[in-house]
């Protein structure tokens, strides 16, 4: 009698469990932003993350090389001054030396606040109406 229902109550939290994680999976991919609309793109949007969930998967059991492996013996290039890069097929590494690029400080005025800027000295500096829809 005990074991029964003890079976019992174990389904029942599997199926909460499952419940949960199945409506977590649907307000996710098929609802549009919280709401009770289903996404015009609904379907085609859960055939892409079936399809990527099993490339994962089936990646999980083939061992391949990570970027760091595959451009570890590939040398930095310089692309400009303080920023390097390196390539090889489909993978890239960039490393951005802050400390190596020349800045200058621009200082705009949004809502009465002082904002300022660092651009690199060879760029053009954002126009004021960019800097006020970043900074609303």
């Amino acid at each position: 009698m005990k074991n029964k229902k003890l079976q019992l109550y174990f389904k029942i939290l599997i199926t909460f469990i499952f419940g949960f994680f199945l409506s977590s999976f649907l307000i996710q991919k098929i609802f549009l932003a919280g709401t009770p609309k289903i996404r015009p793109n609904a379907f085609s949007n859960l055939a892409l993350e079936i399809k990527n969930n099993t490339h994962s998967l089936i990646a999980l059991f083939i061992k391949q090389p990570s970027p760091k492996e595959i451009l570890k013996d590939v040398p930095l290039e310089k692309i400009s001054k303080g920023v390097y890069g390196k390539t090889r097929g489909n993978y890239s590494y960039t490393l951005i030396k802050i400390d190596e690029i020349e800045w200058k400080e621009y200082t705009f005025n949004i809502n009465g606040k002082e904002i300022k800027i660092k651009v690199p000295k060879d760029q053009q500096p954002p126009s004021q109406k960019l800097v006020e829809a970043l900074y609303k």
